[in-house]
This record gives structure tokens, C-alpha cells and sequence, in this order.
């Protein structure tokens, strides 16, 4: 028998190296590649851009920030960013296994 939470971090280590996308409680969003997580849920993100909050007037695009660290009593949202490379990678497996 596997030790309680042990299905958690197979789902955990399945993103590791994945793009993801974190919103934060003040509208900002970080997207980047999922490096780790500490014991206080804290996401690592490499090569991250950061996404202004909307705002109607603004012309801002993201900006690059590199390595960051999102407290997760920040987090709002975490989603992960698929991209048609990825959609066409899922097809084929499904389709030829």
C-alpha cells in the first residue's frame, strides 16, 4: 500500500517542466515553466513572463522576469498553458497506442 498523498505528488511531478499559468489576488499573472514546490505550497516558475492586470487604456505586454516565487496565499488560479505542439503530441500518442 502507497503512503497517504503519494497520488498528489505523482500529480505534482507530472507538471514539473510544464507551462503554467499562476493568477495572482491583485490581477497580475506569472507564466512559466513549473520548477518546484515547497512544504508551504509555494510555486517555483523558470523562464516566467508577468501579465499586467487588464486595464482598459493600457498597452503594457508581459515582461520577462526569469525565476520568481508565488506565495501560494497569493494564488487566485493555476492553470496549465497547452499549446497546439502539445495538443498534436496527445493526438498522435492517443492514436497510434
Amino acid at each position: 500500500m502507497e503512503p497517504p498523498g503519494r497520488d498528489k505528488v505523482r500529480d505534482l511531478q507530472s507538471l514539473l517542466a510544464r507551462t503554467l499559468r499562476i493568477s495572482i489576488q491583485d490581477g497580475r499573472s506569472f507564466v512559466g515553466t513549473f520548477a518546484c514546490v515547497d512544504r508551504e505550497k509555494n510555486i517555483v516558475l523558470s523562464s516566467t513572463e508577468e501579465y499586467p492586470r487588464p486595464a482598459p487604456d493600457s498597452t503594457d505586454g508581459p515582461r520577462f522576469i526569469g525565476l520568481i516565487m508565488v506565495p501560494w496565499r497569493w494564488v487566485v488560479q493555476v492553470e496549465l498553458e497547452v499549446n497546439s505542439d502539445d495538443l498534436q503530441a496527445s493526438y498522435l500518442d492517443d492514436e497510434y497506442t
